[in-house]
């Protein structure tokens, strides 16, 4: 993906750009202040294809991720800071068109934060102005928590699915929905 945009940058709208050209410059500073592991980026990605995807022509097949959602996840799950070995990005702003898998996609990141981080307690909330809006990422959520559990023993002995919660039962960390429900189309 980084080849694509470097060598075709006209493809690629000028964020796209600007957020390869900085990770490029950031693998050769001199600061230490950053690193880039590369096992904890391709182990989200592995997590991730592990997921079914839950609706349309691909629903119930592995998760397929596209060279930008597998770039976007290796930058916010890959860069680190080097004083603490923390994550570098804590806040991500995540934009693409309609119908481009953005739910499935953060209902992906939710499992992966929830049960696979290793943070005893961690919460993870989808939050919207209407609950309409919040169900389309935590039902996706729950379907590939309920399809990995039919296919993990392991996963299934640790997780518990509810309406209003997906819980790890290991680390007590879970996952809501939280809404609004303001006059407003917005979410």
């Amino acid at each position: 993906y980084i080849n694509e945009v470097t060598t075709q940058p006209e493809r690629h709208n000028k964020y796209v750009r600007l957020a390869v050209e900085r990770h490029l410059s950031d693998l050769v500073r001199t600061d230490g202040l950053y690193y880039f592991d590369t096992d904890a980026a391709d182990r989200v990605i592995k997590i991730i294809k592990m997921f079914r995807h839950t609706s349309g022509s691909f629903a119930r097949k592995r998760f397929d991720l596209q060279p930008f959602q597998a770039f976007g996840l290796a930058m916010i799950f890959g860069w680190k800071r080097s004083d603490t070995g923390k994550r570098r990005f804590t806040k991500v702003y995540w934009e693409t068109p309609r119908k481009s898998g953005k739910s499935e996609l953060a209902g992906a990141i939710q499992l992966v934060m929830t049960f696979f981080d290793g943070e005893t307690g961690a919460q993870s909330y989808t939050v919207a102005t209407k609950t309409d809006q919040a169900k389309f990422v935590h039902e996706a959520a729950k379907f590939m928590a309920h399809q990995f559990m039919n296919e993990s023993a392991a996963f299934k002995q640790r997780c518990k699915v509810t309406q209003y919660e997906i819980k790890d039962l290991h680390t007590n960390s879970y996952i809501k929905k939280m809404t609004a429900d303001a006059g407003t189309e917005d979410g």
